[in-house]
């Protein structure tokens, strides 16, 4: 594992591009302080942190940093922001929050015999499930709104009707999920994983 992370900065040193060494260390930094066992890490066992990590990973790693190095080094363009890197890091910051809520929900017996203080447990199970599911929905109309004020009708028309298409799905397998059923919300995590990764 050691070696591999060096081996990421060496590349990213060797690249010679800011951002993409951010992104890189950023990553890291952010996984590190999510999973490792030491004093003041572990962040996964407090459900704001865990959502800081997630949202610094996702959000501001892989969003920003790598948009900012194709703009620059690939694209070989200014580096400044458009409308849908906005949109996507916006929409990842939401997603972070929400599958940090959602991966808890299974884990909750574990959580409690730790004294982990997750949102699952704070909130209760299905008050966490519907804040998860309902934040994620907001996610998607914020989505289709900013697409809807593109003056490009093919980018208007995928962004709305593409967005609205996956909230639907999203919306009509969230009704269908027992809550009580740990293996059901685990899947339902996993079903939103995989609808997102395809955005």
């Amino acid at each position: 594992m050691v070696s591999l992370i060096l081996q990421s900065i060496v590349m990213g040193i060797m690249i010679q591009s800011p951002p993409l060494l951010c992104a890189i260390l950023t990553f890291f930094a952010f996984g590190g302080a999510y999973s490792i066992d030491f004093p003041f890490l572990r962040w996964k066992s407090n459900a704001i942190l865990a959502a800081i990590c997630i949202m610094g990973a996702r959000a501001f790693s892989i969003q920003i940093c790598v948009f900012l190095h194709i703009q620059r080094y690939v694209l070989g363009k200014p580096m400044a922001f458009t409308r849908s890197s906005v949109l996507a890091t916006v929409f990842m910051c939401m997603f972070a929050v929400v599958v940090s809520v959602l991966k808890d929900i299974p884990d909750m017996d574990g959580d409690e015999a730790f004294g982990t203080k997750s949102l699952a447990i704070l909130l209760g199970k299905e008050k966490a499930f519907w804040f998860g599911s309902s934040l994620l929905m907001m996610t998607y109309g914020v989505a289709m709104g900013v697409g809807a004020s593109s003056p490009l009708m093919y980018s208007k028309l995928v962004t709305v009707l593409g967005h609205g298409i996956l909230a639907s799905i999203l919306w009509l397998r969230a009704k269908s999920v027992n809550i009580s059923d740990h293996e059901a919300v685990s899947a339902f995590y996993r079903f939103v994983w995989k609808v997102n990764r395809k955005r």
